[in-house]
């Protein structure tokens, strides 16, 4: 009798403390836990009203050209020389543009400035495309430039001329009913002293994205 009551105030004892530690306060944590009611969730969310970052204008994936700063030297060299199938109600020049820069240069043109013979229009004038190394010239023209200055371009477009390289070209000014009475000698781009050897186009103005860089355009009416 004496054992069945021990063993009855042990079960009791330990079911006391067994309550007791059930009902602490002893708080857990786990990454999976919900707050409390009265806990604020900081969350990131996208504002609606907030703006793109500024592009940055000196990002330019697209650009081509090497344009140098003003008094250094053109990326450009042009030079001319007359061909040997010239006739003669015809004047025909070869060109050779090169590149000098160490970076491809695009939007290349030339101007070729004439002044009509007596009693003829810029109209009765015709510039003539016999060669072109890379087939992508376009011929336009003529423009007035001044009182008695006209010209043709001779365009490249956006064909990129890489560094170290030049093209060639092959063209001829004529009248369009290829009259003998075509002088050149009154023209800006002819040069008395045009021949077969090879020399700077300083008459024939080169341009790149419509800036001159070669040459020289005609100076007073």
């Amino acid at each position: 009798m004496l054992l069945k009551l021990r063993f009855v105030c042990i079960v009791a004892f330990a079911s006391f403390v067994i309550v007791a530690c059930g009902s602490s306060d002893i708080e857990t944590t786990s990454d999976n836990a919900t707050p409390p009611a009265d806990t604020v969730a900081i969350t990131s969310a996208p504002d609606s009203n907030a703006t793109a970052a500024p592009p940055n204008p000196d990002f330019n994936p697209t650009a081509t050209n090497t344009l140098l700063p003003p008094d250094t030297e053109s990326p450009l060299v042009v030079t001319i020389a007359s061909t040997d199938q010239e006739e003669a109600p015809e004047k025909q020049f070869d060109l050779r543009i090169r590149n000098e820069s160490n970076a491809p240069v695009s939007n290349i043109s030339l101007r070729v400035y004439f002044t009509p013979d007596a009693e003829r229009e810029a109209s009765d004038y015709v510039l003539d495309t016999y060669w072109d190394e890379i087939e992508a010239v376009t011929i336009s023209g003529p423009e007035q430039a001044s009182d008695d200055q006209y010209y043709f371009t001779i365009d490249y477009g956006v064909t990129l001329l890489p560094p170290a390289e030049e093209w060639g070209y092959v063209g001829g000014l004529h009248l369009s009913d290829w009259s003998e009475d075509f002088d050149e000698s009154n023209d800006w781009w002819y040069n008395d002293d045009l021949s077969e050897t090879r020399q700077p186009a300083t008459t024939m103005p080169t341009y790149v994205d419509g800036v001159l860089i070669f040459g020289s355009e005609p100076t007073g009416d």
